[in-house]
């Protein structure tokens, strides 16, 4: 897909995609929740969503289809299913001074502003102004294969295209590992006080989340 390599991240830095003045486009500079493409250009900032629709607006551009007979693009979910697993806690958000828990299964519960923390950085920004998503929208490429006219055929994801981060990733655990610290219950757990949220730390080579149509 050539098209993307104009929202990769090649060298692990913040990749800056402009608008035709220059002006940086970002991933969640501030609260202004924008998941649709003309309110993501008219303000240059956005969420998840309106970072996939704009990928996908720009390789309709290039006069490629999103679905070809061996292969299919689209736009998918990535959300938490494990339990009362509700949100995804990006990683790198949790400073020195998050409190462990007593709270059975629970690893910890951040005592911090969380906006004031680095988190991952996004598309022009270095510190999102959100660390807590209850989902994540991503462009999947699938391979078809066998079946006839599209009955019986199997699916395997080949690709997960993140625009939000300018990174593109084989698998999910893949995608977990580089973006996710772990997942948060908030207000439904035994023992939980007031409505904190408590967090479930991934351990490394596991799957906590999975791919469902955003719909």
């Amino acid at each position: 897909m050539p098209v993307w390599s104009r929202f990769a991240d090649l060298s692990n830095s913040i990749r800056l995609v402009s608008d035709p003045t220059g002006t940086p486009l970002a991933y969640y500079r501030d609260n202004t929740d924008i998941d649709n493409l003309r309110g993501f250009l008219r303000h240059r900032n956005g969420q998840s969503g309106s970072w996939v629709k704009f990928l996908e607006a720009a390789i309709k551009t290039q006069g490629v289809g999103l679905s070809t007979g061996s292969s299919d693009l689209r736009i998918m979910s990535i959300r938490p299913y494990l339990g009362n697993d509700q949100a995804i806690f990006i990683k790198n958000a949790i400073a020195n001074d998050a409190v462990a828990t007593s709270v059975a299964g629970y690893d910890y519960s951040p005592n911090v502003h969380l906006n004031d923390q680095e988190g991952l950085a996004g598309q022009g920004v270095t510190t999102l102004v959100y660390k807590i998503f209850a989902q994540h929208i991503v462009l999947v490429e699938y391979q078809i294969s066998g079946g006839f006219f599209g009955f019986g055929s199997t699916e395997t994801v080949v690709k997960i295209y993140d625009p939000s981060y300018g990174r593109s990733f084989n698998s999910l655990s893949q995608w977990e590992e580089a973006s996710v610290l772990g997942t948060v219950t908030q207000g439904t757990v035994t023992g939980m006080q007031g409505n904190k949220a408590l967090v479930r730390k991934r351990i490394p080579g596991e799957t906590r989340t999975q791919l469902v149509d955003p719909s």
